[in-house]
């Protein structure tokens, strides 16, 4: 199953075995260890639509640009 990191974006593969944290009893799935950290140190910024990799994630980085060179750097 497809979730969108609500940190920054990418579309990532839930079933995986990735990383995960659940806030207010919503499941969020993360690309990076570094997008997890940022969201656990803020998860106000990141929860909303972004649950469960529900279209219409609202996170604030470069929703799913992911290169070496893009986004806040969580891929590099």
């Amino acid at each position: 199953m497809k979730a969108t990191d609500p940190v920054c974006g990418m579309e990532i593969d839930s079933v995986a075995g990735g990383l995960m944290q659940k806030h207010e009893g919503r499941q969020y799935h993360f690309c990076s260890t570094q997008c997890k950290d940022a969201f656990v140190a803020d998860p106000g910024k990141y929860a909303v639509a972004g649950a469960k990799g529900e279209p219409g994630s609202s996170g604030s980085g470069h929703h799913g640009k992911h290169s070496g060179s893009g986004g806040h750097g969580c891929c590099h």
